[in-house]
Formats: structure tokens, sequence, C-alpha cells
């Protein structure tokens, strides 16, 4: 099987049951997700940073979000300008109107000041214990991760429900991998927590 099939038949089993884990978990999993991801930035300087509105079951970021607003943090959200390129990210305050981009994604105005992350909030399908991420084939976050490393440091971090942790994640060498992945159950550190799916690393 090619890697094509193995990718189509991946994401069709990891979007079906990341919709049960969303089902099950919803509001709750948000939470406490925003808890962690808080825990995992502490000690990152306060800047730009690259965030998300979810889409169908994906892991729902708006209220980690907006506690890091609170904290002075800027968000921007993923804008498509170009098709097949990577992603920009413009500045985004609650209130703020969007705009429907392509593929149906709401995103800032153009006029909204374009940032330059430090931290990119990533979504996903699955992932696994490596740092490999399942995306959904477009290839935008992996261009856009790519761009952003060669201008300067990032800290990729996935955001997922921790029932979405594979065995393994079918991946291309273009594929870029995650340096965190934060759950409503903790922070998985790639390469360091090898121990199934309720190892992860608690930073509270």
């Amino acid at each position: 099987m090619d890697m094509f099939m193995k990718k189509k038949l991946a994401r069709e089993e990891a979007r079906s049951a990341r919709q049960q884990l969303f089902d099950k978990a919803g509001f709750d999993a948000a939470e406490k997700l925003s808890t962690y991801l808080n825990a995992a930035l502490r000690d990152q300087p306060v800047g730009e940073i690259a965030g998300y509105l979810p889409i169908n079951s994906e892991m729902d970021p708006r209220i980690a979000q907006a506690d890091l607003m609170r904290r002075g943090w800027s968000v921007g959200l993923p804008c498509v300008e170009v098709e097949d390129a990577p992603l920009e990210f413009r500045l985004w305050e609650m209130g703020d109107p969007l705009i429907e981009g392509p593929h149906g994604i709401e995103m800032p105005a153009p006029e909204a000041e374009l940032l330059s992350p430090t931290v990119v909030l990533v979504p996903m399908l699955a992932f696994d214990v490596e740092g490999h991420r399942l995306g959904y084939g477009g290839g935008y976050y992996d261009r856009s991760i790519e761009k952003l490393r060669k201008s300067h440091p990032v800290l990729v971090v996935g955001l997922a429900f921790a029932g979405q942790l594979v065995k393994s994640v079918p991946r291309d060498d273009h594929d870029e991998h995650l340096d965190m992945i934060v759950t409503e159950r903790g922070i998985w550190l790639p390469g360091v927590s090898r121990n199934g799916a309720t190892d992860f690393k608690d930073r509270l």
C-alpha cells in the first residue's frame, strides 16, 4: 500500500475516533486543556502565538487562547492567502469580525496585523509517541511550520484529545514534527514519554 492510501485510511479511522472523543468530552476537555497549555507555556516569553478556531470535532482552544490573551499574548488566526502556500497568521481579539476564507475557514480581515509567531498551536487527527502529526492532507501547516522554523525559533504545540494517540502516524519526509502535544490529560513530550496513552508529563 502506498503512502497516499495509508494516510487516507488513517485519516478515516482517526476522524471517527476523534468525533467519539469530542462527543464524550466536549467542553470539559477544553477547560482542562487550557490549564495544561498555560502551564506548558509559563516559561515562554510572552509574545505572538498562532492559534485557531475549532472546526468540527477538533480540540477547542478558545478557552486557552482567551487565558493567554489575558496574560498578554497576541493571538493570530491562520489565513489562507494563496492556495497551496504557507499560512499567514493575522491578529485576532475576541469580538473582532471574521470573514470566510477558502475551505470554509473563518479568518481575520486582510487589514488585520500580520504576526510572526514564536508558538504555533496545531489541530490534528492523530499523533504518535515521537511527535508526528496526522493532518488533513492539504499540507498548509507543514509548509507554514517549515517557513517559520527557517526564520526563527518556534515552539510547535499540537492540541488534541489524549485518546488521539496512536502507535504510529504514516508520514512523508516533508511532514513537520511537533515539539509538544497538550491534551486534556496533560503534556506529552515527544521522545520522552513512551509508555503508552496514560503516560503524560504533569508540569503543573
